[in-house]
């Protein structure tokens, strides 16, 4: 406040402060709920901002300044009882600690200069160069790899992923995985979504150093935003959003810019822009959208009504909505006179669409690739990119999206490039008509009905103006139709561009199958507690032993039995070793695989009639691997294993060790019960080559890998011999219990990436 405001008007602002803590005073003893607490005490605020405003100017109006006979009344909309005299009021310690804090980012409020925030707005808006085309904040979308392929490629502002202020302020691990950024990813724009002053600023001085302005998310239109309430849901307590810019607008070194949605009519949206810009709004970024304006009702974006607000506001103003691509971005610019346009699918269909170009969506895809090894980049997120700027090619060969799921390192995503590089090679040969080559970068519009029943009807049809959209989106149906060899290209189009749940939801219908089968089993098992399996059923898979019926129950002591015989000295059990100390190595989301693998390997061992002896070397007792262990696998402290924080080449001696690595160049013949066969307990997505091999190496230790080669032949472009622990230490199993390679192996090797075990290559005989 002394900052703010001048020596005559101090005593008015304590007068203002007690007012405040006798405001929070009586909606706590009235049971006001807690948005309602906000919403008074910003009015009260914003009340007295004015009054100290027009005092400062010499009108000579100015709120009652005497503090012994002050009365302070709640506004209209929360006041119960009428008005209540300073005197009557004795705050207990826990009012006055609430008040207080309460008070401590509305003091900024109150004293802060609002045109000298616009101000600023304006300034750093001019300094970063007044940029037409900015890049939207996007959820897996704008990581850092992909801003700096679009910033090779003409754009300038850019902004993070939508973050958790919560989170980012509370979670260090939180801030490792979701926030990147590098000197020369500016101009840059921070977004986070809040629901209360106080996290929202935390959150924000953490990267007002790193950033040109911080963004508050007002758009985030999912479920789960109620849940704060977050994003749009803040509609609903609009003064509470309007209460977080006031609260740390003035106490942040950036400007505090906001990213709204419509409201259902276009005054009460020029109204709502026009309190975020009273309380410190540097700049709004406007989606042309309402909150109902979703799923199969999203429609396009009110140009119109951007314009609205855009013409009654005084700070710079961005337009988003219904843009996919830059001739469409030149005509929103025209038709809302906005300061500049965001964009977001547009920039994940062609990230060279500022330059108006449409190059070869290999090239690009292989140019992102190469920035992810610069900054990594988790395999979901470039699974996600490489979808949207291959979706005609991957409509038209759908054998690619197979091998696109099933990629998850920068080698084997780059070999699918390389696939389908071969492919568009010979299409784009034979490919005519109407419509641009299918390896070129092509925007994906808004999809419409196979039939539209009403050319105007809002929800299916864009503006029909300066771009015809409308006729746009019927081409762009006829595109995809002529694109799909499928006849249901819809439910295609939703598969590819929904993979994750569709996944997800597969695997839970799956479980769901097993559990009713199993229940039936159980149901019709009789007297005997047996169930007969049908003639074709009863045949076990090649090395693996033959299957009981699943009525019996697991004999879980007996098998914890076996495991602690295997674990003695002179058992003759496989001695298996599992190389832990490489933690360092592997990021927090490879350490998390790292443990389910272990978990699984433990499985393995429980349920086998012949345990090996399983050895944790290099394992901390209070480490990151433990403690990510203790995190994922249930009961990890009770392992039956042995765990030692000692390295193996320390805990076992160098002759008997066999380091099991693919890079070796020796390839494994037999078991023998005198070695150890130590596995390298390593995820690594990035496989960074002869790392396990180079540290036996270190230690002169024998190293060996698995037959793979001698016994399997392959069909198929991606070949790689790189294997979970879990899923080694199962071929090692089965071997020492049926001492045939081919009947260990076969299990394992998955054919879906084109490995076949036999005695040769059927295409080499013929």
């Amino acid at each position: 406040v002394d900052s703010h405001l001048s020596p005559d008007l101090r005593h008015m602002a304590g007068g203002i402060g007690l007012g405040r803590s006798v405001l929070l005073h009586h909606c706590e003893r009235i049971g006001l709920p807690h948005n309602f607490r906000a919403s008074a005490l910003f009015h009260f605020s914003r009340t007295a901002r004015v009054a100290c405003c027009q005092q400062q100017a010499g009108s000579g109006q100015a709120l009652a300044s005497s503090r012994a006979s002050s009365t302070i009344s709640a506004p209209d909309s929360v006041r119960r009882g009428g008005t209540m005299d300073i005197d009557d009021v004795v705050p207990d310690a826990g009012h006055a600690a609430a008040a207080d804090a309460s008070a401590a980012l509305s003091d900024a409020a109150v004293g802060m200069d609002v045109p000298g925030l616009h101000e600023r707005g304006w300034a750093v808006w001019a300094r970063i160069g007044s940029p037409k085309y900015v890049m939207a904040p996007m959820t897996e979308g704008s990581d850092l790899a992909f801003r700096m392929l679009c910033r090779q490629h003409g754009a300038t502002l850019c902004y993070t992923p939508m973050m958790f202020a919560q989170h980012f302020a509370t979670s260090a691990r939180y801030r490792n995985d979701n926030y990147a950024t590098t000197a020369h990813d500016r101009p840059l724009a921070v977004q986070f979504c809040a629901s209360d002053p106080e996290t929202f600023v935390a959150a924000a001085k953490m990267v007002q150093a790193d950033c040109d302005m911080v963004d508050l998310n007002l758009d985030w239109n999912q479920t789960k935003a109620e849940k704060g309430p977050y994003g749009a849901a803040l509609q609903k307590c609009w003064d509470q959003a309007v209460g977080i810019v006031a609260g740390s607008a003035g106490q942040l070194e950036v400007p505090v810019s906001c990213k709204m949605r419509l409201f259902p009519t276009v005054e009460e949206s020029v109204a709502r822009a026009k309190e975020l810009e009273a309380a410190g709004c540097g700049l709004l970024t406007v989606h042309g959208r309402t909150r109902a304006a979703k799923g199969e009702l999203t429609g396009v974006a009110d140009w119109d009504a951007i314009a609205a607000i855009k013409k009654v506001l005084s700070i710079p103003v961005l337009a988003n909505g219904s843009v996919a691509d830059a001739g469409e971005a030149d005509a929103c610019l025209k038709r809302t006179a906005a300061d500049g346009v965001m964009l977001g699918n547009a920039f994940l269909n062609n990230p060279y669409m500022l330059l108006r170009e449409n190059p070869s969506c290999v090239a690009v895809a292989q140019a992102y690739l190469a920035l992810c090894r610069e900054h990594p980049v988790s395999s979901l997120i470039i699974r996600d990119h490489l979808a949207k700027l291959w979706w005609r090619p991957l409509l038209r060969f759908p054998q690619l999206r197979q091998d696109l799921i099933d990629a998850y390192t920068l080698r084997s995503f780059g070999v699918v490039a390389e696939d389908l590089e071969a492919l568009l090679g010979a299409e784009d040969s034979r490919e005519g008509g109407r419509f641009p080559p299918i390896s070129q970068c092509q925007p994906a519009l808004l999809r419409v009905p196979a039939e539209p029943t009403d050319r105007a009807e809002v929800r299916w049809v864009r503006f029909n103006g300066d771009v015809d959209q409308a006729k746009r989106a019927d081409d762009f149906r006829q595109m995809i139709r002529e694109a799909s060899p499928l006849e249901n290209f819809d439910l295609e189009w939703q598969e590819l561009m929904s993979r994750k749940k569709a996944k997800k939801f597969v695997a839970v219908s799956k479980s769901h199958l097993r559990s009713l089968k199993r229940k039936r089993q159980d149901s019709g098992a009789g007297a005997s507690g047996t169930v007969d399996a049908p003639a074709d059923k009863q045949e076990p898979k090649a090395g693996r032993a033959p299957k009981t019926a699943r009525s019996a129950p697991r004999d879980r002591k007996a098998e914890r039995q076996r495991m602690v015989e295997a674990q003695k000295q002179g058992s003759g059990a496989l001695q298996v070793a599992l190389d832990m100390g490489m933690g360092d190595h592997m990021s927090a989301k490879e350490l998390n695989k790292l443990a389910n693998q272990v978990r699984r390997l433990y499985g393995v061992n429980m349920t086998s009639e012949t345990p090996a002896h399983v050895h944790l070397t290099g394992l901390a007792a209070d480490g990151r691997v433990s403690s990510v262990c203790r995190r994922y696998c249930d009961g990890f402290d009770q392992y039956v294993l042995t765990r030692t924080p000692q390295k193996h080449n320390d805990y076992f001696s160098p002759e008997s060790v066999v380091y099991m690595t693919p890079d070796s160049p020796n390839a494994l013949t037999d078991l023998d019960p005198t070695k150890v066969y130590v596995i390298g307990g390593l995820v690594d997505e990035h496989i960074i080559k002869n790392l396990t091999l180079d540290a036996a190496a270190e230690a002169r230790i024998t190293t060996a890998r698995l037959p793979i080669t001698e016994h399997a032949w392959h069909q198929g472009p991606h070949k790689s011999q790189v294997l979970a622990c879990n899923q080694v230490f199962e071929i090692l199993m089965t071997y020492w219990t049926t001492k045939s390679w081919p009947l260990a192996l076969k299990p394992v090797l998955p054919v879906r990436k084109g490995y076949f075990v036999g005695e040769s290559n059927p295409e080499e005989n013929s």
